[in-house]
């Protein structure tokens, strides 16, 4: 059964929709994302420096702040001799 001219002009604007690369953003943690992955890929073949500045300063904005390490607490000190660590022999 072929196709009205309106079906067939429907048809090919799904078609083109369906091949059209999906948005992506170019900002936050995903625009990184999304560029370093361009680039591993190979579907965009070089990127200058200052590119790559700019990538590594956004993905320093975007991380949370390392929390610094709690202090160790004091060990306690050895105490008693070979009798209370088990050596009676």
């Amino acid at each position: 059964m072929p196709l009205t001219p309106e079906q067939q002009a429907q048809l090919e604007a799904l078609q083109a929709e369906a091949t059209r690369p999906e948005p992506r953003t170019e900002t936050g943690l995903a625009g990184v994302l999304h560029t370093i992955l361009d680039v591993v890929s190979g579907a965009v073949p070089h990127l200058p420096p200052e590119a790559w500045g700019a990538l590594h300063s956004a993905a320093e904005a975007q991380a949370p702040p390392v929390p610094e390490p709690e202090p160790e607490p004091e060990p306690e000190p050895a105490s008693g001799g070979t009798e209370t660590a088990g050596f009676a022999g």
